[in-house]
């Protein structure tokens, strides 16, 4: 009689919406989910047509509820098959998720502008020149952030991206800092300072105190954020999920 043969599995597959689940805290945004779009704030008008307005997205990861708005019909981004397009003027979406004292993440699959006028936020929030948390691209295309007392031309990627569609990402942890483009760490260091706790992040733009600034003029696809301080594994495997998912 043959004997049975038996293969062990290293791991299970990874799961973007288990991972999700398992953040204290986060959004997880998917425009190719038409269902989870709206044209207006009150959740009654889908967006589903190209054109359309979002005015109001549904997070995916429902624990804890966050809500992502833009009251004014002026400033919504549209619905595209590349995603949510931006204007790189004004349209923008406001959330009511803040940054966290320790480990934090964001990473999205965007469309960058080809052509890039003022530093592009694609989310954060900040105080002034203090207290950064924001995310996005130079004029340059090189992906950037700011965090805490550093500015964008500190935490730089090296990579025009202007024009290109990508995975790009942000993580810091309370010590050090990385940012990821396409399937590199593109900087880390030691952090410096802390982000603000006490202004919530926009979307499409950062706000500044409350006020949106630096537009985004691309489009978002999909964008997950929340409180861990992501591996270039992990991140991988996010990034795999974002593209293929």
């Amino acid at each position: 009689m043959m004997a049975k043969k038996f293969i062990l599995l290293s791991g299970r597959p990874f799961s973007l919406s288990s991972f999700m689940a398992r953040q204290a805290d986060g959004l997880s945004i998917d425009t190719t989910r038409t269902s989870t779009l709206w044209q207006d704030t009150s959740g009654t008008t889908p967006a589903v047509t190209t054109g359309d307005p979002i005015g109001r997205v549904d997070s995916l990861k429902a624990s804890p509820a966050h809500t992502i708005l833009q009251s004014s019909g002026t400033l919504r981004p549209t619905l595209q098959t590349t995603g949510a397009k931006f204007d790189a003027s004004d349209d923008n979406w406001l959330t009511d998720y803040y940054a966290g004292t320790g480990a934090n993440f964001v990473v999205a699959r965007v469309t960058v502008p080809s052509t890039i006028s003022f530093n592009a936020a694609l989310c954060g929030a900040s105080e002034g020149a203090a207290n950064r948390c924001r995310f996005g691209f130079d004029t340059a295309g090189k992906v950037v952030a700011g965090l805490g007392t550093q500015a964008e031309t500190t935490i730089i990627g090296t990579t025009d991206r202007r024009g290109a569609t990508l995975v790009v990402g942000f993580s810091f942890n309370g010590s050090t800092v990385r940012l990821f483009d396409d399937n590199v760490v593109a900087y880390e260091a030691a952090q410096a300072g802390v982000p603000t706790t006490s202004v919530a992040f926009r979307i499409g733009a950062f706000s500044n105190s409350g006020t949106a600034v630096n537009q985004f003029g691309g489009s978002i696809k999909k964008m997950v954020i929340g409180r861990e301080f992501l591996t270039l594994a992990t991140y991988l495997q996010i990034r795999t999920a974002l593209l293929t998912g």
